[in-house]
């Protein structure tokens, strides 16, 4: 009956195993004498037979595709390297020395950076982003599958064989594809994944923490800045240079701060200011200066954005505007207090059922963040709180670096920047977390009236000791009897730290944020000088906020603020006008005297006679 049909081909397509593969050898074997062509038809893998194929969306144009690429049988159970040519015979080689190079497009990973990856399968292209952001044990991507004029794009968790199908049948069908293949090609891309976050992890293992290697006259001229003797100056004027002036007090503290962030016990800041006053310029000119893969710099985190991160362990963590952060205030209180971040959460199975699964961030971190708002009691404990210049001499001398920008003789100095902050980075990558002995430790007399004074007097020690750590290329290197390495701290480091944080520590524990607490000073000036000319009492004299706007320059909102302040702490007493003129008219009930709060902080001179009468009696 076959001899009567007068074909030239049989072609077979059964099942996709190897009891398939054997029926077709042996029946091929018994046909051979009919045709010199035997041919047959690859299912996808995965797919067990024609029937499977159909049921999981298999089109009349993809078996047709298959039907085109099938393979021709040579000697029953070898088959050709290639699809049949149905127009002209395959060519013969001439020789195994001739290389034909391929033409067909690459196969699997084509592109691949920190966030998002592109696959090529056949004729099916893919686009996975969000990798960067996963959690250990999901694979949650963004993918997007492109084939054939078509387009599917949804979140999946590659790592749940449940998610995995679901996106191959809706993406099979809008396609007009196989699932099965999709679901095999959506394995080939976790394969892929994984691969090349291996090899990056072993690569950074085998770098280490920074990927830049310092030639030997980089890493010389990075000790030699380290080795200044006046080496706080040479920081201060490096970043005068870079563009930001004044405020020499709290651009050291930023610098300290930052260096600290090797340790396990880092230094945060807070700074509270109005609007535009310099305090996001402060942070990134100062920032600047450190290496860029030690800086998480960020307008706005969103609640649970810090626990997926991979990790923050002795980074800076930068939020530009703390309002930008409320959602995740409590996650970076408990960075700040923990050096970890811990976060347990409800996910699925790939059987659907529901488990806890815990994600761990390591620390720990330095944190700085900025407000115009008055910071809360919770992280007021934790940090230290800086305020901005916000004078007139300040205006003038940003308004005089600002005209440099145009002017042709400066430009010269500007090129310099790029050099000036590759020695700060070298010299940052050189530092090492040494332990720092504080020998006159038991001299530093701190106030003790309130419980947050326990956490302030910590973060005072460990300020003294990262100074000693910035100078730690001046200093000895010492050892214990156990082998620990260790660095002495010197009185200069205390009189450093000392000038860093005493207004700080005494606006810090005055009941007034600096700003109100500057404002009743400028206030009783005003109310005094009325009064002896009124021949009154100062705290007869009457004024409104219009009065104070006037008297101090303020915008309508610091003042507001401030008289907030003052009125909710009753060191202003508000009287309301007549009828008809609307607003208040104010009293003051407290001179800035009163304000005072002794601080009880032990001197530098102190410390430096105590250090010199020790030195004489162990001379003795």
């Amino acid at each position: 009956y076959l001899r009567e049909q007068g074909f030239n081909e049989i072609v077979f397509c059964l099942d996709n195993d190897a009891s398939g593969k054997l029926a077709m050898d042996k029946i091929a074997n018994e046909l051979s004498s009919l045709t010199a062509k035997i041919s047959y038809i690859e299912l996808p893998k995965g797919i067990n037979d024609p029937n499977e194929f159909i049921c999981n969306g298999g089109e009349k144009e993809d078996f047709e595709a298959l039907m085109q690429a099938r393979k021709e049988v040579v000697d029953f159970g070898e088959e050709k390297s290639k699809p049949l040519s149905h127009d002209a015979p395959a060519p013969e080689s001439k020789t195994q020395e001739i290389s034909i190079e391929s033409t067909e497009p690459k196969e699997g990973l084509i592109e691949y950076n920190d966030d998002q990856a592109s696959f090529r399968f056949g004729s099916s292209i893919y686009q996975a982003r969000g990798i960067k952001a996963q959690l250990s044990d999901n694979m949650r991507l963004i993918l997007t599958l492109q084939a054939g004029g078509h387009r599917h794009i949804d979140r999946v968790d590659l790592y749940s064989d449940r998610a995995r199908k679901g996106y191959a049948n809706t993406a099979a069908h809008k396609c007009i594809q196989q699932s099965a293949k999709i679901d095999s090609d959506l394995i080939r891309i976790v394969e892929a994944i994984e691969e090349r976050q291996l090899k990056e992890k072993n690569q950074k293992e085998a770098v280490g923490a920074s990927d830049v290697v310092m030639s030997a006259a980089d890493k010389q001229e990075a000790l030699a800045f380290l080795k200044q003797k006046k080496l706080l100056k040479r920081i201060i004027k490096d970043i005068d240079s870079l563009g930001y002036i004044g405020q020499d007090k709290e651009k050291l503290l930023h610098y300290i701060s930052a260096t600290g962030r090797i340790t396990e016990f880092p230094i945060h800041i807070s700074i509270q200011s109005s609007s535009s006053s310099g305090k996001s310029a402060m942070m990134e000119t100062v920032i600047s200066l450190f290496p860029p893969e030690s800086v998480e710099f960020f307008s706005r985190i969103s609640g649970q954005s810090l626990y997926y991160m991979e990790s923050l362990k002795h980074k800076v963590l930068i939020i530009d505007e703390r309002s930008g952060a409320e959602e995740a205030e409590f996650a970076l209180r408990s960075l700040m207090s923990r050096s970890k971040l811990s976060l347990a959460v409800v996910q699925k199975d790939e059987d659907g059922n529901c488990k806890t699964v815990v994600k761990e961030v390591e620390g720990p971190a330095t944190v700085w963040d900025s407000t115009t708002h008055t910071i809360t009691e919770d992280n007021r404990s934790r940090v230290f709180e800086l305020s901005m210049d916000e004078s007139r001499e300040q205006t003038r001398r940003i308004h005089d670096r600002e005209r440099d920008l145009f002017s042709p003789e400066k430009w010269d100095v500007h090129k310099n920047n790029d050099a000036l902050m590759r020695v700060h980075h070298n010299a940052q990558r050189l530092l090492k977390p040494y332990h720092v002995e504080i020998g006159y430790r038991d001299w530093v007399g701190f106030p003790d009236t309130t419980t947050r004074m326990r956490r302030d007097f910590k973060r005072f020690l460990f300020l003294i000791a990262h100074i000693a750590l910035l100078h730690q290329y001046q200093r000895s290197l010492k050892t214990t009897g156990g082998g620990t390495k260790y660095l002495e701290s010197t009185a200069d480091d205390y009189a450093c730290a000392y000038e860093l944080t005493k207004e700080i520590f005494e606006s810090t524990y005055s009941q007034l944020q600096k700003d109100s607490a500057e404002l009743v000073g400028l206030i009783y000036d005003k109310v005094r000088l009325m009064a002896e000319k009124e021949g009154l009492a100062w705290e007869d004299i009457l004024f409104n906020r219009r009065d104070i706007r006037e008297w101090t320059s303020w915008s309508e909102a610091k003042v507001r603020r401030c008289m907030n302040e003052l009125a909710g702490m009753d060191y202003v007493y508000p009287i309301a006008s007549a009828r008809g003129r609307g607003g208040f008219r104010y009293k003051l009930t407290i001179t800035p005297g009163e304000l005072l709060v002794p601080l009880n902080l032990t001197h530098p001179d102190e410390i430096r006679r105590r250090l010199k009468e020790k030195d004489g009696v162990l001379s003795k």
